[in-house]
């Protein structure tokens, strides 16, 4: 069991911040004993509580915790060692994704119902602009529970905050100084056919582009705001099933950037320079562990960046220039480890006896998604036969029945 998964994380000094994705418990790591650890739970959501935060901000002597599904932004006070909480919303919502500007952090909601939101560390104000929502709404039909964006669906450059309308094809340009949508964008068509990209996701690439990524395709594109899509890194990975094989661009320099798997198993290094794509090797000890997507935060340091695990099994860093690889286990303390063993046996027994126990609760996947994640491993040898997992489960389970019926004769 994996205990420790997050979608954003800040360092201050030698101590990596978070917030768990899976259930309610604010953490810290030392990257230098490699020991992670529980520091508190967080107030107001229940401990069984997962999918709290989506980002994390590092602001004066505080940590700004921005919320992924929830109505709170909880503050921490590194000195003090106590929260305080700002209600954002009267209801729940769900958040894409958050940036901090000089004028406060920005929050873009999932769906359209919801307002786009300034919230000002300074004066702890929180600001309402639902007409930029709503100014969006009409030029996607105006639907109400309409997904807008998903978790890499914005970005930021400068002053200018881009939208990538998920599973669609427009992207929208909101200005942060006059907090007002300035440009919609529909030339995100494919060069091979015309038709348009169901967008995935959208990211910064070198000083005045941005890559796209693709629901469906097996690829990541350059897009110029004025120019169009300009090219075109075909990646060759498997994806099983509905799958999104990407989930977002990270630029390194003006030669290399990264392409980060969704649900594919592959990291691609990109250069820009000659269009050629290189699979990067994975360090001995990591592997994926969840079938969702692999990878969503990220830290980038000059060269390397620290890619967060969202369904890894640790931290993973990566040279973008000369493609090496490190893998950083996250070794919990006996106390904590104890206490998610426990917590999750509480909680699975819980939701038994009253019926609300999902099978892909925690570690367990449902069938479905398993044969997905057997059939994906493409780390293999090319001319090992495949063998038939179908086959093998049923014999398996043939197996267990007759073991069990001998038993009752």
């Amino acid at each position: 069991m994996n205990s420790i998964t997050f979608l954003d994380a800040c360092q201050v000094g030698e101590n990596l911040w978070f917030s768990n994705y899976d259930y309610n418990a604010f953490m810290k790591w030392n990257m230098v004993s490699g020991k992670a650890q529980i520091i508190d739970f967080f107030p107001q959501a229940e401990k069984e509580r997962g999918r709290l935060h989506r980002r994390v901000f590092h602001i004066g002597e505080k940590l700004y915790f921005i919320p992924f599904r929830g109505r709170y932004i909880h503050i921490w006070d590194l000195k003090l060692e106590r929260w305080e909480l700002v209600e954002i919303s009267s209801e729940e919502i769900q958040v894409a994704d958050a940036f901090f500007t000089a004028d406060g952090l920005w929050i873009f909601p999932s769906y359209v119902r919801w307002p786009v939101i300034v919230f000002h560390t300074e004066s702890c104000q929180v600001e309402s602009l639902p007409y930029l929502t709503e100014k969006i709404g009409e030029y996607i039909g105006g639907y109400k529970n309409w997904m807008l964006l998903d978790i890499a669906c914005v970005c930021q450059k400068g002053q200018l905050f881009y939208l990538a309308e998920y599973r669609r094809s427009k992207i929208f340009c909101i200005d942060g100084s006059s907090k007002k949508l300035v440009f919609v964008f529909s030339n995100t068509e494919r060069g091979m056919d015309g038709g348009k990209i169901k967008l995935q996701g959208i990211s910064v690439c070198g000083e005045k582009d941005f890559y796209l990524t693709s629901l469906e395709e097996k690829a990541i594109y350059v897009w110029n705001p004025q120019e169009g899509i300009k090219e075109r890194f075909a990646c060759d990975t498997e994806v099983y099933g509905k799958r999104t094989p990407f989930i977002r661009g990270i630029d390194i320099n003006e030669k290399y950037g990264l392409a980060l798997p969704c649900h594919s198993n592959w990291i691609f290094r990109l250069n820009k320079l000659t269009g050629s794509v290189e699979k990067i090797r994975y360090p001995d000890g990591f592997g994926r562990c969840k079938i969702y997507s692999l990878f969503c935060g990220y830290e980038k340091n000059g060269e390397e960046i620290l890619l967060y695990p969202r369904c890894g099994n640790g931290l993973l860093t990566i040279n973008g220039c000369t493609g090496g690889t490190r893998y950083t286990p996250l070794q919990l303390n006996q106390a904590d480890n104890m206490y998610f063993s426990g917590f999750y046996r509480n909680v699975i027994r819980q939701r038994l006896y009253t019926g609300k126990l999902n099978e892909s609760f925690g570690w367990m996947d449902v069938l479905e998604d398993y044969l997905d994640e057997v059939a994906g491993m493409e780390e293999k040898e090319k001319n090992k036969k495949a063998e038939p997992i179908g086959k093998r489960i049923y014999e398996y389970c043939k197996e267990m029945c007759l073991q069990e019926k001998q038993k009752t004769q």
